[in-house]
């Protein structure tokens, strides 16, 4: 199972769902998706501790309240995909680094060792993240002594503790690297099939694409908002807390100046759940600068002389910025439970869970429909269950076909062998929700109909000829798409022929 895997997809989400399925936890998708509900919902949890970790207690509540309600930590919290675990383990190995370094404990080390060698199975791109941790300790190593109350004292008292700080990073960091190796081969081979991606521009688009969509308001004022937030934040720790700062700063730009000068950095332009890794440290200092600014207005001259000063106006203030971060997140917040941001990709999902569970190998699929989403998918290409078939001889452009036994190279139509196919006819057909009536009746009782909001899957019951009832099929439902399926039933008469 694992060797087969897609070169972008790591281990342990993986074995995650093969636990389900072994412990009969698979039934339905709720199902499948808790586990990652449940990381998301603990990722609340750990950011909170490295937002008080970074700032204060203060700063901590607020940054947790909005890791709640952050719409790009609740979509893909949703989803069985490993983002959710990816941000879980990320802030925890954050939060345990910065403890580790502050107080030198062991069970905080092995935290950090523990989180950060799990995260390395999650997602290629938490090496980066890993690797920004490693520069942090690094520069906390060789310019600054990282001191606990209790390691005050004596000038050889520091000198046991420095020894000590060093052989436990250097502890952990080997640790890490040893964990590292049993997953070496899933990272190189990204080395071979991405290197024809281009590189990121770090420009003023980028930028505004990275922070306001991708990190989840959208563009506006409520973005304007959210990052004047968090420079003001920044602008605290860089004069209070330098190594806060230096912590975000490697954390955030580590991952960016490696997508300027190697592969990848389409990906990283084209889809925020690559940035995901990012909003942990990110929502503190908008909590920072939030809180920042509350304070400030609490301590006006015109406040500080009314009969309500003093911990009333402060609390109405702190108050004030919870509101206020509220009312900049609800939009997002109300669309993303309005509108499912990815509908086909979710009911082609739930179709393919469909056929799996039912085609065996002398059935033939085929998958019809509306050809330019299907080219505008995804799907298509990443997807090894299906094919797209290129015929110069019609007018027909792509549609996804698979075939057991399958063609004998991807993208041959498999009529010239579905003579051979004893089983069913399963036909995909991806379909806006103002055809699925008709296409149920043109189904009648030769067929059954299984529909999802824009994807039917039709499921032959004839006994006849497969050729038989691809014929059938291609005449009842040429309303899908007249001008292909025409090619299509020349071309199969052709083949016959």
């Amino acid at each position: 199972m694992l060797c087969e895997l897609s070169y972008d997809w790591l281990v342990l989400p993986v074995l995650i769902t093969k636990l389900q399925i072994l412990a009969n936890f698979d039934g339905d998708a709720w199902q499948l998706r808790l586990p990652y509900v449940c990381f998301g919902t603990g990722a609340v949890f750990t950011i909170f501790l490295l937002a008080r970790e970074m700032f204060s207690t203060r700063v901590a509540w607020l940054t947790a309240f909005l890791a709640a309600i952050w719409p790009r930590l609740i979509e893909y919290s949703q989803e069985m995909r490993s983002y959710a675990l990816f941000v879980l383990l990320a802030s925890t190995s954050g939060f345990a680094l910065l403890r580790a370094l502050r107080t030198n404990q062991t069970r905080y080390w092995i935290l950090f060792a523990s989180a950060a060698t799990f995260e390395l199975y999650v997602h290629h791109l938490a090496l980066l993240n890993v690797f920004s941790f490693f520069l942090f300790a690094l520069v906390s190593i060789c310019f600054g002594i990282p001191q606990s109350p209790s390691q005050e004292g004596p000038a050889f008292g520091l000198r046991r503790s420095y020894l000590s700080l060093v052989s436990k990073v250097t502890t952990a960091f080997l640790t890490i690297g040893i964990g590292f190796l049993s997953v070496l081969p899933f990272y190189l081979i990204p080395l071979s099939e991405e290197k024809h991606r281009g590189l990121l521009r770090l420009n003023a688009r980028a930028i505004i694409n990275f922070f306001a969509s991708h990190l989840g308001l959208r563009t506006g004022h409520a973005f304007l908002i959210t990052v004047t937030f968090a420079l003001v934040g920044f602008a605290i720790a860089g004069r209070a807390c330098k190594r806060t700062a230096i912590f975000a700063l490697l954390w955030i730009f580590v991952p960016f100046l490696f997508a300027t000068h190697f592969f990848g950095g389409e990906r990283v332009l084209a889809s925020p759940r690559y940035l995901l890794v990012l909003i942990p440290v990110f929502l503190p200092f908008v909590a920072a600068g939030a809180i920042a600014i509350s304070e400030g207005i609490a301590s006006l001259p015109a406040l500080k002389r009314t009969a309500l000063a003093g911990r009333v106006v402060s609390k109405a203030t702190l108050a004030l910025a919870y509101v206020i971060l509220a009312g900049l997140v609800a939009p997002a917040l109300f669309a993303l439970y309005n509108h499912n941001p990815k509908p086909l990709p979710v009911d082609l999902r739930s179709a393919y869970a469909y056929l799996l569970a039912r085609a065996k190998p002398n059935d033939v699929i085929l998958g019809a429909g509306e050809a330019g989403r299907w080219n505008g998918s995804w799907f298509s290409f990443t997807d090894g269950y299906f094919f797209r078939s290129q015929v110069a001889t019609s007018r027909l452009k792509t549609i996804p076909v698979r075939a057991e036994p399958r063609p004998p190279r991807p993208g041959a139509f498999p009529f010239r062998t579905v003579d051979a196919a004893t089983g069913k006819l399963f036909v995909m057909i991806v379909v806006g929700r103002n055809k699925e009536s008709k296409l149920q009746q043109a189904a009648g009782d030769t067929f059954i109909s299984s529909c999802w909001d824009e994807v039917c899957v039709m499921e032959s019951t004839s006994n006849l000829d497969m050729e038989l009832r691809l014929d059938d099929f291609l005449t009842r439902f040429a309303f899908v798409d007249p001008k292909d399926f025409n090619a299509l039933v020349k071309m199969h008469h052709t083949a016959n022929n």
